[in-house]
């Protein structure tokens, strides 16, 4: 007893306690989110749209190619579906107005209405890899 330390003496309800924080600390090291399915790393965040949003083709110069329906967009690039395989390259305008919305895109795949794109990054004007 003389050398002996002090233990703490547990109660019933906050051994209870202790018990369930550590059972807690146990079930961590799952991925766990609350609302959403859990998002790994590997995996691309992708959004669908039932009904699809309406958008418009434009040129580099701003003239109009065609309007079309946004199915799908992704960090990396879109999925569309218009009547006629759009140009190349082109500007894809997601909205016109108040603010303008718009991405450089590069045609991937087309299979019938549907056409895949990638978006483009441009290089501003002030980098210093710009090149003119």
């Amino acid at each position: 007893m003389h050398g002996q330390t002090a233990q703490p003496q547990r109660t019933g309800s906050g051994a209870g306690l202790e018990d369930k924080r550590s059972s807690a600390k146990t079930n961590r090291s799952r991925s766990v989110t609350i609302g959403f399915p859990a998002q790994r790393e590997h995996e691309t965040k992708k959004v669908h749209f039932d009904p699809p949003r309406c958008a418009r083709l434009v040129n580099p110069d701003g003239s109009e190619i065609a309007e079309c329906e946004v199915t799908a967009v992704w960090e990396g690039g879109a999925q569309l579906r218009l009547d006629c395989p759009p140009p190349f390259r082109f500007v894809l305008q997601f909205a016109w107005s108040p603010t303008v919305v718009l991405r450089f895109c590069k045609r991937v795949r087309c299979r019938g209405e549907d056409v895949w794109v990638e978006y483009e990054r441009q290089r501003p004007c002030y980098s210093l890899e710009y090149d003119r």
